[in-house]
């Protein structure tokens, strides 16, 4: 038996651990981007995110609405070990939800 995948989830702590420019394949990666040290500066993000656009990848960020909103993402990924966003009115936003 042989499948196909759809889709490959690339997570990635920091913009510059991935270089888009060897993705040839488009709207086959997803990249999940979460910081947990968040000392990146907003506007590398937002580069990368257009970047993004250009190749036709989808671009998720962990946990954190409000950059979600900032670098006009994809969507936000939420794990297993957040507990915070039980009550999230995100539903009837453009935006997707993931995790």
């Amino acid at each position: 038996m042989f499948a196909y995948k759809k889709n490959y989830f690339l997570i990635i702590e920091n913009t510059k651990d991935l270089d888009l420019e060897n993705i040839k394949i488009q709207k086959k990666f997803t990249i999940i981007y979460r910081n947990k040290k968040g000392n990146e500066c907003i506007d590398d993000i937002k580069k990368f995110r257009k970047f993004c656009k250009l190749k036709r990848i989808s671009f998720y960020i962990t946990n954190n609405i409000n950059l979600m909103v900032v670098t006009n993402s994809d969507g936000i990924y939420l794990s297993a070990s957040n507990l915070s966003f039980k009550a999230l009115n995100l539903n009837k936003s453009k935006f997707k939800i993931i995790g």
